[in-house]
């Protein structure tokens, strides 16, 4: 597996964690408020990685790119209870099938 390639696919998962840190810390906060907290924090990762040197700001670019594109998947699908589930295993699927797959190339 591409270095980059495990580095988005930990940014996938780091970005379902902190939607469930942001599950448990405010439960009655909206969709909208949680989608934009972990929006921020991709953005800020990317800023980050702006500034960093050459392989270790890429590989902050890729982290931030997982946890946004998780942002993504959960404010496009995230809204019902059922497919945010739906989503979460989805992701998780997907990581262990390229995780595996990847081990036999």
């Amino acid at each position: 597996m591409h270095l980059f390639t495990g580095v988005f696919l930990a940014g996938l998962l780091i970005g379902l964690f902190l939607d469930a840190l942001t599950l448990i810390f405010s439960p009655r906060s909206k969709h909208a408020v949680r989608m934009t907290v972990l929006f921020i924090i991709s953005i800020f990762l990317f800023i980050v990685s702006l500034f960093m040197s050459s392989t270790l700001g890429t590989m902050i670019g890729f982290l931030s790119l997982g946890i946004y594109t998780t942002a993504l998947l959960l404010a496009l699908f995230g809204i019902c209870r059922i497919w945010r589930m739906r989503t979460y295993y989805g992701i998780v699927i997907f990581v262990v099938c390229w995780f595996i797959l990847s081990l036999f190339r």
